[in-house]
């Protein structure tokens, strides 16, 4: 074979290669690079993300996350192809509240009493699940204004991909309303056998599969729930019907409590 039909062949072989890696990796990061690109600037300390990539909540229900680093290290292996995330949890005091307008309409309301901080509205559009809009404290990702990343620079568009595992509260498209509240109280680790649930994947859960405050109830009985970074939560949770409830959890045993304002103490009263 002449030499250079060997070279083209050479030269081709190579192309080729690179065209075919190229457009694997395109399929690989497309839900990735969508979700990074669709993040918006909607003024002041306000962005908009509109989320693309899978998340996989039920590989995450089963990967037994007790603690921060679990989880970080699950966020690490499934988006990020083992490359380390970091984060910067702070303690933050919030109340929420459901409520009924005087012509009848339900209302859930919630203040988010973290300053130093930018807030993401994430929306999310699972595939086994339902849509919901829920909101992300930038600096729990070392990503915003304080955090000495912007949000939409290359590093903090990567960081917020992993944005659906620490959602503090949200609502999705059956009117089902998810808060996340602190206490300050030592850690919650339930210890009864059953499947183990970080706190703010109940959160995601609750979202993503919950459509009244009954079903939302029976999920969170299936979970030994843990919290991290230092202090414990309680979750309130509202539907479309006006019924809500604060859910607590103490010495191994989950707290219902029928009522409709949710601060940082105790309701259970321990």
């Amino acid at each position: 074979m002449k030499k250079g039909k060997i070279i083209k062949i050479t030269l081709f072989s190579i192309l080729s290669f690179f065209v075919l890696t190229i457009i694997i990796f395109s399929i690989i990061l497309h839900g990735r690079i969508s979700s990074m690109m669709s993040i918006k600037h909607k003024g002041n300390d306000l962005y908009t993300m509109n989320y693309k990539q899978e998340y996989h909540l039920d590989k995450a229900l089963k990967a037994g996350i007790k603690n921060g680093d679990d989880l970080s290290k699950f966020i690490s292996k499934d988006i990020y192809f083992g490359f380390g995330v970091k984060n910067n949890v702070n303690k933050y005091a919030c109340a929420a509240f459901s409520t009924e307008t005087t012509d009848g309409k339900k209302l859930v309301g919630r203040n988010f009493d973290l300053g130093m901080t930018d807030t993401l509205s994430l929306y999310t559009h699972p595939k086994d699940g339902y849509k919901s809009i829920s909101t992300v404290s930038t600096d729990m990702l070392a990503v915003g204004v304080f955090s000495k990343t912007p949000v939409k620079s290359l590093k903090g568009r990567i960081s917020l991909l992993a944005a659906p595992y620490v959602c503090v509260d949200g609502v999705n498209e059956k009117g089902l309303s998810a808060s996340l509240l602190d206490m300050s109280f030592k850690e919650t680790h339930m210890e009864t056998g059953k499947p183990d649930l970080i706190v703010s994947l109940a959160i995601r859960l609750l979202l993503d599969r919950a459509a009244t405050v009954d079903e939302g109830i029976e999920l969170l009985k299936k979970y030994d729930i843990q919290t991290a970074h230092g202090w414990t939560q309680h979750i309130f949770i509202s539907d479309a019907s006006g019924k809500s409830a604060i859910v607590e959890w103490y010495n191994d045993e989950m707290k219902v409590i029928d009522y409709s304002i949710c601060t940082n103490f105790w309701m259970s009263d321990p």
